[in-house]
């Protein structure tokens, strides 16, 4: 198993990471899915990209293909969502909680 910002990550399937990120950030999948660049859709798509793109199993590509976006603009919303955790505490924490919500098994 890798180990991402301390949290022991499984391999997992992207249905299964879709489902969890949404359920933990309170958004439906068809909201995040949907055309438009609102805030809140915007985040999870942001937080959907970094979490593929620190897996070893999962491609941003298949993320864009469900998404129904561009893989290089998954891959800029992922850089930008580092960049800002690098730059906020608390925002890096919320990742954290986020990251060790979706590779719990008993959520």
């Amino acid at each position: 198993m890798e180990t991402v910002e301390g949290v022991q990550k499984r391999e997992i399937h992207l249905s299964e990471l879709i489902a969890k990120a949404c359920k933990y950030l309170d958004l439906s999948e068809t909201a995040v899915r949907a055309p438009g660049k609102n805030r809140l859709e915007s985040h999870a798509r942001a937080v959907l990209a970094l979490l593929v793109r620190e897996s070893e199993n999962l491609s941003i590509e298949k993320l864009g293909i469900f998404l129904a976006r561009d893989a290089s603009g998954l891959s800029k919303l992922a850089n930008r969502l580092e960049r800002k955790c690098s730059e906020s505490p608390i925002l890096a924490g919320e990742m954290d909680d986020l990251r060790k919500f979706v590779y719990n098994e008993d959520h």
